[in-house]
Parts: structure tokens; C-alpha cells; sequence
């Protein structure tokens, strides 16, 4: 058959939100800017971005019909959904490690590595989901994030000079007041060592924000030793702004 396919197109209602984020995403600027059809080429296949009501078409949502980007193994799939809307959680099916997010726009995204690769790239080490332990962490369940620790584990809080056992840290997360929420935005990974930054806010308060660089060591899959230095959100002090250097990062 003399048929091939190089190109699809999603359907974006603000073409320089959509642009931002795709940019983000794929990690390269856009190739052809346009207020009406923009266009990213990846790896020789051309991802269009439709601004289709400035075209006068009108089109239906749906989901099944999903761009599907590859990365080259689990661990750079991990570090791509910090900061997502994921719809669809990070599994393993088949040969691959499937999820899918959601775009500016509303479109469905699916984001996938191969399993194999993943499993060699990493000698066969057991490898653990942090994505999942901050799911658990920010719901407050102890369940599931004892499961994530090694039994010897140290936690460590040096903003507060505080050292913890790993059920001394479980009853001072969970426990903690209020109901909180999060966003993982980054994650690093250096053999046995993974790196988060984390945005969190209490959802009674929103005004009540914080992030959360958080540096973990594995051993065999599980954590050993968690060492956390919490921040609290807010406006440059004073004597800066008086100065009026640096600009905003959002």
C-alpha cells in the first residue's frame, strides 16, 4: 500500500497557551507559528495544533482518538507526567509503560516507554513509583506509604532539625492538619537517588502553599533515607522589591 501517515493535528481553543505548552512537553520550540495552525515536527512526524474556531469549524472532544508520544524508558516517562493532569494513571501494559494527561486545550495525550528497555537500562534494579508515593503521601495514607520504605528508614526535616523513624514520619504526615494537595513539577534521578520538587497547598487555604525539595535513596526499590527541606510560598521580601530585580517565573 502506498499509504503513510506523517502528521495529526489536535484542536486548541488558545493557540499561544497551547503553543507553551507543547513547547514544555516536547522540550523544543514550535517549528511553524501560526495563529490558526501551528506545527511541531518530532522525530520526522509533524504535530499540528488547530485553532479551529478561528477557522469557523466546529468540533466534538472525545477520547478515542489519542496522540501517543513515546520516551526512550520508564524513568524519562516518570520525570515527564511531574507537573500533568494524568487521566490516566502510569501501569504497565504489555511490553510498555502506558498513561495519558491532558493538554491545555482538554485533548488526551498518551505518554508511553518501553518496559524492556527501562528494565535493561537499569541492570534489573527494583525501581518504585514516586509518583504513587506522593499521591500517598499528600492523602495522608499511611497504608499505602509504609509499603514505600524500607523497615530501618530515616527521615530526616532539617529546616526543623527534626530526625524521624519511619513510623515517628508516618504519624507527623499523617497526622498533620488539614487536607492537602500537590503537584510533583519536577523529578531527578541519579542511580539509587531521586530528587523531587513538589508544590503543595492546603485545600481549605489554597492561600496556604508550600514546596518541598525532597531527596531519596533507594535500596532495593524502597526508601532508606528521605531528607526534606520544606519552604513556605509568598511574595519576595520587601527589601528586594524595593530593588525591583528578577521577574516573575509564572
Amino acid at each position: 500500500m502506498d499509504i503513510v501517515i506523517r502528521s495529526c493535528y489536535v484542536c486548541v481553543t488558545d493557540m499561544a497557551r497551547a503553543i507553551r505548552f507543547y513547547e514544555a512537553l516536547l522540550g523544543q520550540p514550535v517549528k511553524e507559528r501560526d495563529e490558526t495552525y501551528s506545527v511541531f515536527e518530532v522525530g520526522g512526524f509533524r504535530l499540528g495544533l488547530f485553532a479551529f474556531r478561528l477557522a469557523g469549524e466546529e468540533h466534538a472532544y472525545g477520547t478515542n482518538c489519542l496522540p501517543s508520544l513515546e520516551l526512550p524508558c520508564r524513568a524519562a516517562l516518570v520525570r515527564k507526567l511531574a507537573g500533568q493532569k494524568v487521566v490516566f494513571p502510569l501501569r504497565r501494559i504489555g511490553p510498555n509503560w502506558v498513561s495519558e494527561i491532558e493538554d491545555s486545550e482538554g485533548n488526551r495525550l498518551e505518554l508511553t516507554a518501553p518496559a524492556e528497555k527501562d528494565a535493561q537500562q537499569k541492570g534489573g534494579q527494583a525501581q518504585m513509583d514516586i509518583c504513587a508515593y506522593w499521591r500517598a503521601a499528600l492523602q495522608k495514607d499511611a497504608a499505602a506509604m509504609r509499603p514505600c520504605f524500607c523497615q530501618d528508614a530515616v527521615i530526616t526535616w532539617p529546616n526543623t532539625n527534626e530526625r524521624f523513624s519511619l513510623e515517628e514520619f508516618l504519624r507527623a504526615n499523617c497526622e498533620y492538619p488539614g487536607t492537602w494537595d500537590g503537584t510533583v513539577e519536577r523529578i531527578e534521578q541519579m542511580g539509587p537517588c531521586i530528587i523531587t520538587a513538589v508544590h503543595v497547598w492546603a485545600r481549605e487555604a489554597p492561600q496556604l502553599s508550600f514546596h518541598v525539595a525532597s531527596f531519596f535513596r533507594l535500596r532495593e526499590g524502597k526508601i532508606a533515607r528521605l531528607e526534606e527541606y520544606w519552604g513556605d510560598d509568598g511574595p519576595a521580601p520587601g527589601w528586594r522589591q524595593e530593588k525591583q530585580i528578577g521577574t516573575p517565573i509564572r
